[in-house]
């Protein structure tokens, strides 16, 4: 990928983190979102590491883009390109961590966690802690959390589950132990609840009255959190070297002067995607049409190329099994020859059958032989790097895609065209179907991974397949 030369770019920017998954940082993030928007804030949003629900919420919250910023994906410079994209025209960047603060993405090692982000990024950090019976302690945890790494870079501290009176005695205690400030608190709330499901939080359509909930956040976040003082935190972040990662894909724009139509699932069935991937596709030329396997009743008219993402077809197995229509519609575009990519909710729901979440079984799309059936754990969890065995249309022999795996849904036949390793253990497996025009299995790539990988999707929707 070709780079340019390197500058400094302003970019009002703070981390919200915490000691370990549960601290409470996505009500954190949300309450701190929503009371900024309220104040006519520019906003953008970002979430360290692979998760796609969690920025859901920070676009439910701001209406602004979001972003994914995780460093077994790209390396240190495309991050910080992303975050510089993300950022443009706002006035403050909330980055969201993931798990605890110095959890990496293999054990016993930070690379590629939150505090890895941070240093990568130079961006300063709060961090959240949860205090359910403790006090004194409270400063001791905060003390080791921060000491631990002599550039953890925690500039300040935010106290959740804890009562007003509670914290105004424990905040000078703790101040005066740290030497950093304590820049809030959140009380226990009782009318804003994140629900969970089996595959993380369900999603913001999903809640019911979420406006309602999110401006009760407001109203507490308002009298609970000094938001002055985490702006000025964001205001002296340093300035932010980024290059221009983006040159590929303005030549690829250049010398296409068609227009690329690709259709891409979105509904409660389908909706997890990495925003960059989308950002990127259009970046090379394409316009993307959404459109709903649940409530259409045939793809969209025209397309040169699909995209199904993840999300919870097992949920709406009985509703995708009734469109009939629209699973023969994308049933012909395959077999026509259009360009298809479809990662793990958009893979099952490809299979011939399909077991939902009440364990019934459901006729699906048909393209794949095989069933995708319920397990009762999470399979083969975690970071992957994936490798054509052999040449594809979307991919050279040996060339390498990275992604991630998140699903208690199984196949009898995931595939065999590509080998992936698993990045904490160094497992290979054999994954994906590649044949022609489709590309399918459980990982979601992340695009910036290989941007040659899109490129030569663009070039294969560009070659007027009908």
């Amino acid at each position: 990928m070709d780079t340019i030369m390197e500058r400094k770019v302003k970019v009002p920017r703070v981390m919200i983190t915490g000691i370990a998954s549960g601290s409470g940082k996505t009500t954190m993030v949300c309450a701190i979102l929503q009371e900024l928007k309220r104040s006519h804030l520019a906003l953008a949003a970002c979430k360290c590491g692979p998760d796609y629900i969690d920025p859901m919420f920070h676009r439910a919250v701001t209406g602004a883009k979001t972003a994914n910023l995780d460093l077994f994906f790209t390396p240190p410079e495309v991050v910080r390109e992303i975050l510089y994209e993300n950022s443009i025209d706002t006035d403050i960047t909330i980055i969201e961590g993931v798990m605890g603060y110095y959890d990496g993405m293999q054990l016993g090692k930070d690379t590629a966690s939150s505090y890895d982000v941070a240093k990568q990024t130079m961006t300063p950090v709060i961090l959240a802690v949860s205090c359910k019976g403790m006090s004194l302690s409270l400063a001791a945890i905060i003390k080791g959390v921060m000491e631990f790494r002599e550039d953890s870079n925690i500039q300040g501290i935010l106290l959740n589950g804890i009562g007003k009176a509670m914290y105004e005695r424990i905040k000078p205690v703790i101040e005066e132990e740290t030497k950093i400030p304590v820049v809030g608190y959140l009380p226990p709330l009782t009318e804003f609840q994140l629900e969970s499901r089996h595959l993380g939080l369900v999603t913001p359509d999903e809640i019911r009255n979420l406006q309602g909930q999110l401006e009760y956040l407001s109203e507490v976040a308002r009298d609970s959190i000094d938001l002055d003082q985490i702006l000025q935190i964001a205001d002296n972040a340093p300035e932010l070297v980024v290059g221009e990662i983006a040159e590929l894909s303005r030549k690829s724009m250049e010398n296409n002067k068609e227009i690329i139509r690709i259709g891409y699932a979105y509904d409660k069935a389908f909706c997890f995607y990495y925003q960059e991937n989308l950002h990127l596709l259009e970046k090379m030329g394409a316009t993307l049409i959404p459109f709903s396997p649940l409530e259409d009743v045939t793809i969209p008219k025209n397309l040169d190329g699909l995209l199904l993402g993840g999300g919870y077809p097992e949920v709406y197995a009985k509703e995708l099994e009734e469109n009939s229509s629209m699973r023969k519609s994308i049933l012909e575009a395959i077999h026509a020859g259009m360009p298809c990519i479809a990662e793990c909710g958009g893979f099952m729901y490809l299979h011939e059958r399909m077991q939902g979440k009440d364990e019934e079984w459901y006729e699906m799309v048909g393209a794949i032989e095989g069933e995708s059936f319920k397990t009762n754990r999470l399979v083969r969890f975690g970071y992957v790097t994936v490798i054509a065995n052999e040449e594809t249309t979307y991919s050279s022999k040996e060339e390498e895609l990275r992604g991630h795996e998140f699903h208690y849904w199984d196949s009898t036949n995931i595939g065999s065209d590509f080998t992936a390793t698993k990045t904490s253990s160094a497992i290979t497996y054999p994954t994906m179907h590649a044949k022609n025009n489709l590309l399918a299995g459980y990982p979601h790539f992340y695009y910036y991974s290989n941007p040659d990988f899109v490129k030569c999707f663009i070039e294969s929707c560009s070659k007027r397949w009908r």
